[in-house]
This record gives structure tokens, sequence and C-alpha cells, in this order.
């Protein structure tokens, strides 16, 4: 599957369970003194979203009304509707990079998920006067159904491109003990079950949802074979690189290679094992790690950094039909 992103903007639908529906928001309110506007632009922003997704509101408003076990609503239904989630940790990974972790405010679960997927946080933005909904990988395994984490990218203006304007307000303003309005989990990019070689290939912040397919594989089959490859201009810009150090640990066979594309801005004490100083993994480089037709390769990362990729795990040998990717771009207003 491949998906294009704004800091993240993904745009499929999935199955989601009914947990998270339980709930329903329309919209979270970042302005006080502008609380009749933001409801008006809440309940447009729900139906103008409704209506790139093929979904009528009024109908999945109908069906709540109608329904406590929402058993009728659709994917697409699912995908609409929306749970106050309460940020309980922020973890600042990199200069540009903060984890949150989103723990339902009324005290319940959160739905069982698969690594790879992501949820849609929606937030009343100032700047424009209009609550906008962004869509970002869940950057854990689903191992714990208490909570769900995040991982942004904050998007700074560079260029003629503006910054980011969710990615910066959420760094910005999403403290602990903040609340955000956040989606059940969805999405066609996740990891496939089994015991079959597994190749995971990050470009940047396309990390997030390779590491929650990492994570579940060291802590549920520590014994399948994992390759990790995990691409970023320098060590600085290396998120989540600690915890993939840790997980890549308890795999019984792994192999692995780091690539700083930026030599000069590298601290090379930083104690990343496999490093590559100064350049991006070639054709030749994929070829050496030798990935068996068997397995399957998930890229996530920039449009030309996956056509790079796909392009040379298909010279090595890997069939086209195994090999899964998801964009991560970036747009005016991630």
């Amino acid at each position: 599957t491949m998906l294009m992103a704004d800091e993240e903007l993904h745009e499929t639908d999935s199955n989601n369970q009914k947990d998270w529906q339980s709930e329903t928001s329309s919209s979270t309110v970042a302005d006080e003194t502008a609380s009749k506007d933001t409801e008006q632009n809440a309940e447009n922003a729900s139906a103008e979203e409704g209506a790139a997704y093929g979904v009528n509101m009024e109908q999945v408003q109908a069906v709540l009304n109608a329904t406590a076990d929402k058993a009728t609503l659709t994917p697409q239904m699912q995908r609409m509707m929306n749970r106050q989630a309460e940020n309980t940790k922020r973890v600042e990974e990199t200069p540009n990079v903060v984890s949150f972790t989103l723990t339902p405010a009324d005290g319940g679960k959160v739905p069982a998920y698969k690594p790879g997927q992501f949820v849609s946080v929606r937030a009343y933005l100032p700047e424009v006067k209009f609550v906008q909904p962004r869509q970002y990988s869940l950057s854990r395994a689903p191992l714990n159904n208490n909570e769900l984490r995040i991982s942004v990218k904050r998007a700074d203006a560079h260029g003629d491109i503006p910054a980011g304007l969710m990615s910066n307000h959420l760094h910005a303003n999403l403290k602990v003990g903040s609340t955000i309005d956040v989606s059940a989990p969805t999405g066609e990019f996740f990891l496939a079950e089994g015991t079959n070689p597994v190749v995971l290939v990050a470009g940047g912040i396309g990390i997030t949802p390779l590491f929650a397919m990492l994570e579940t594989i060291a802590e549920k089959t520590p014994q399948r074979p994992v390759t990790m490859v995990q691409v970023a201009h320098d060590n600085a810009d290396l998120p989540l690189a600690a915890e993939v150090r840790a997980e890549c640990g308890k795999l019984a066979n792994l192999k692995a290679a780091v690539y700083l594309t930026r030599a000069q801005a590298c601290d090379k004490t930083c104690g990343c094992p496999f490093v590559n100083y100064g350049k991006r993994p070639s054709a030749a480089d994929i070829k050496a790690l030798a990935p068996t037709a068997d397995s399957d390769v998930y890229i996530c990362g920039p449009m030309k950094f996956m056509d790079d990729m796909r392009t040379a795990f298909v010279e090595a040998g890997v069939p086209a039909e195994k090999i899964h990717t998801e964009a991560f771009g970036t747009g005016n207003q991630s």
C-alpha cells in the first residue's frame, strides 16, 4: 500500500474496535474565546472530512443514536469517530521530534490495532480558525491497551514551503495533561504475521510505524529473522534510536545498518552500531544484505527514498508484491 502523508497524511481505512467509538467528540478547542466559531468549524470540518471519505456524517450520527455497540458502522464510518485522549507523557526524541503518549480521557481501553497502523488527531488551529485533522503512525507495538503513542516531527519552514501548522501546534501546545481528539487506529500498512524474514527500511521519521513492527517482533517472535535499516541526515536526526537499539538487542537473528548522510554533522561517538557515514544505502548495499525472496519488506520515508529502495529490493530478488510502502512527505499544513 502506498499512502501519501502531510507530515503523515494517510488516506486509507480499515476495521477498528468498537471501544474507541464509545464516545465521540466534535472538536478540540484550543482557543476558549473562539468557542462558538470552533464548534461550528468542527461540524464543518467533520462534514467535509466525511465527504472526502465518502461518509455521510448524518448517517453516522443516526447509527450512533440508534445502537450502543456500533455494530452497523462501516469501516469508513468508524474512521470518522473521535474520542478525547489525554497526553500523559511527552518525550523530546530529537530537536524536532516529540513523542506523545495518549490515554483515553474516559479511563477506558484503547482498541486492538496492528503494528504499522495510524490514528487521526484533530485540533483547533487559531492560525486558520478551523479544526484540522492530521494522521500520525502509532510508534509503539500494540502491547498496552491503556495508551497509544505518536511521534511527531515538527515541519519547519524552508524556502517557499511554510511551516507545518499541525506539527508546530502539537509541539507548542500538547503538554502533559492536555487533551486532543483521536480516532481509532486504522490503515493497510501493517506487519504480516508469520515467521518468514522481515526487512524494515526507515527514512527519517519513517521509523515510526516500523518501530511498532520491530517492537512487536522482539516481544512476540524474537527468533524471526529481521533486517533493520535506518537512514537519517545525522545522529541528532535519528528518531527513536535508543529504542531501536534496545529492541534489536532482543532479536536472535538480526542484520542491521544505519546510514547517516551528513558525515560532517555526525557525532561519531553516538554509539550506534553498524553505522555508515556520509552515504545513503545503494542498490549494492541492499543486495549485500541478501534479502530472501520470501522476505516481507516494509519501507517508509520520503517518496524518492522509497522508490529507490523498492527498485533496489526488486533488483536483489524480492518479488514486488512482497514490498510494502508508506510515504511520508511534508505539506504546508502538516
